[in-house]
């Protein structure tokens, strides 16, 4: 069988999809399996051959192009599901899934909380000891009114926080720009988009680069949602005690350093691909 990894970038939208598919893309070369990889979503034409096996994320190929045989990584929560992607999920071979109420559309799911592997690693070879950390917090990621909200309170409170999205770069920034400010951060903030649907490539990809960051809950979301997350060892916060906390790590480096390796031996240890994946 001929095994095909399909990235499924976009051409108009900044990449982050070879931080989820790398660890899959290392599986299978820890396992010396050859395979072939398909970069762009445009680049993926219909194929009927069931000995050709395709892998990966399929969010910008129409259903017409989609081959017979493929495992479809679901990246998107249940609510933002198009009829393309709900077809797509349904038609497909294998999901994987972080979430399990997908199997309300397809029951072959392989349960897949994004995970790690060496290879998301500082991606982009950057030499991390020269970059100082020049600013407190940064927000990164597609805005909405609520992260909106939260980013003019914390300007409002005379916090030093940066968020591209809001100023200056409205798609965002990736690949190893978005690294470089990651890096020089004290604390990156993450909080929900949607309701209750939890940040885990962020979480994965902070965790494997020991990237502090405290994990503000939303208003509407579920207070219970993080609990046994990560086995307890997240820093959380919500609107109430925000300020509380962030002035605290703030004010601790020690405690970020010592979060940030406890973290990475976790998801290191727990996380690992290979705890996911049998192909």
């Amino acid at each position: 069988m001929k095994i095909i990894i399909v990235t499924g970038r976009s051409r108009t939208i900044g990449n982050f999809y070879d931080t989820l598919i790398n660890p899959i893309k290392g599986y299978f070369k820890d396992k010396n399996i050859n395979f072939q990889t398909i970069h762009f979503a445009d680049q993926v034409k219909k194929d009927n051959n069931n000995d050709n096996l395709y892998i990966g994320i399929f969010n910008h190929v129409p259903l017409t192009c989609m081959p017979k045989n493929y495992i479809m990584y679901v990246i998107e929560p249940l609510n933002n599901i198009d009829e393309n992607m709900f077809n797509q999920i349904k038609n497909a071979s294998q999901i994987l899934v972080y979430m399990k109420n997908m199997l309300s559309i397809n029951e072959n799911i392989i349960y897949h909380q994004f995970s790690y592997h060496k290879s998301i690693e500082n991606m982009y070879n950057l030499d991390i000891k020269l970059i100082k950390k020049t600013r407190d917090l940064i927000m990164i990621g597609t805005i909405n009114d609520k992260r909106t909200k939260l980013f003019n309170l914390l300007k409002i409170n005379k916090y030093d926080i940066f968020c591209p999205n809001i100023e200056g770069y409205p798609r965002g920034i990736f690949e190893k720009e978005q690294d470089i400010l990651l890096y020089s951060s004290k604390i990156v903030l993450l909080n929900n988009y949607y309701k209750n649907d939890i940040q885990y490539p962020r979480m994965i990809y902070n965790s494997a680069n020991k990237i502090f960051f405290i994990y503000i809950l939303n208003d509407d979301d579920n207070e219970n949602l993080l609990d046994d997350v990560y086995n307890n060892l997240l820093v959380t916060c919500n609107s109430k005690n925000m300020f509380e906390v962030i002035n605290y790590y703030l004010e601790n480096e020690d405690k970020r350093i010592e979060n940030v390796n406890i973290l990475y031996d976790y998801v290191k240890n727990n996380l690992n691909v290979n705890l996911y994946l049998n192909i």
